[in-house]
């Protein structure tokens, strides 16, 4: 297995667990906490996202979907845009919130980026993640 084949796995493995996840659910769902310390659905996939999109942009040496798609205007959190959530209190976790399809759709972008940063140009796979993200190169 190449460095390349690792990281696509991981990311396949991403998307097979967000996506179900999320679909379906209200904000009220995607927003609820069991306690004041605890994250929500909405904060871990926010954060996971911000993860994989950091690090992503940082291999090719490019901008974060984030920022340059629009995400983060988007999403208008009341967070700097550079923000990933790393080290963040119980009250910033609060304020990431998000529907499930805005949720689906920037880890279907964040992961067509991941994609098209891994996988070989040309993969067919790639630009199926492309297409249904909505974010052709």
């Amino acid at each position: 297995m190449t460095s390349t084949d690792l990281l696509v796995d991981a990311f396949e493995r991403i998307r097979d667990a967000v996506q179900p996840a999320v679909n379906g659910l209200s904000p009220d769902e995607l927003s609820f906490r069991p306690d004041d310390e605890s994250n929500s659905i909405a904060w871990l996939v926010w954060h996971l996202t911000r993860i994989q999109g950091d690090h992503v942009a940082g291999l090719a040496d490019g901008e974060q979907v984030w920022t340059a798609q629009g995400w983060a205007e988007r999403f208008a959190l009341p967070l700097d845009p550079s923000d990933t959530g790393y080290g963040r209190d119980p009250d910033m976790v609060a304020a990431v919130t998000a529907d499930a399809s805005r949720c689906s759709a920037t880890s279907r972008a964040s992961m067509a980026r991941s994609w098209s940063s891994c996988a070989p140009r040309g993969n067919r796979t790639s630009h199926v993640w492309w297409t249904e993200a909505g974010t052709h190169p």
